[in-house]
């Protein structure tokens, strides 16, 4: 980050100047609780405060209210009570809201959260079987049954892990091609190099109706 916890307090402080009624602790807590999921080593302190300048406001302008609201029934209930005795008594008053706001913006951070980083591994792998994809090829010197391939490519997700290099899933791919190309149109094919018999051969009828199983779940990775 570039600013301290410090100067966003301070700051905070400020823009609410003598309607404060929240107290520094609760403002301290709320930096506390957000400060790790808002901000990173590059973030402004202009930026971060933009975000949090309204949850401290509406904190704030909701104890006001509670107060309010707290002393007004407290006199209609207690008549002969002091205005101090009531202010007393209304300061010492619990609020939640501040813990409830907290709780609804770290809840909504931890979901979109989640989701961004579903969707970068999502794009990522897709880029990794597509490379893959390539570089089997560029070794078979174009000598490749493209069904055959994305049917293997689909068979190893499962072992794919995020972890894994191109070069590890390329490995995987390969062997898992030469395996069922074999499989398919004899055990005399020299693959991945040779994959010319892929049109024809009793495995045909069998490739179509699994591709298209594949095709279906989703399953097959998406052509380069």
């Amino acid at each position: 980050m570039k600013f301290t916890k410090e100067q966003a307090f301070q700051d905070l402080k400020a823009s609410l100047g003598n309607t404060q009624k929240i107290s520094d602790r609760s403002i301290n807590e709320t930096l506390d609780t957000l400060m790790p999921s808002l901000a990173n080593d590059e973030t402004e302190l202009a930026t971060f405060l933009a975000i949090l300048k309204p949850v401290i406001t509406t904190a704030n302008a909701n104890h006001i209210k509670d107060t309010t609201d707290f002393v007004k029934d407290y006199e209609a209930k207690h008549p002969a009570q002091t205005q101090t005795q009531t202010t007393q008594t209304t300061v010492a008053s619990p609020s939640d809201d501040v813990t409830r706001l907290l709780q609804e913006l770290k809840s909504e951070q931890q979901t979109l959260k989640g989701q961004i980083e579903a969707k970068d591994k999502a794009i990522a792998r897709q880029a990794k079987f597509n490379d893959a994809t390539r570089l089997i090829k560029e070794k078979a010197n174009g000598s490749i049954n493209e069904e055959v391939l994305g049917i293997s490519l689909a068979l190893i997700g499962n072992e794919v892990t995020d972890e894994m290099t191109v070069d590890e899933i390329v490995t995987k791919g390969s062997a898992m091609y030469d395996t069922k190309y074999s499989k398919l149109y004899g055990e005399d094919t020299g693959v991945p190099g040779t994959g010319n018999g892929g049109n024809t051969g009793s495995g045909k009828a069998g490739l179509e109706a699994f591709k298209a199983k594949k095709v279906a779940e989703g399953a097959i990775p998406k052509p380069v």
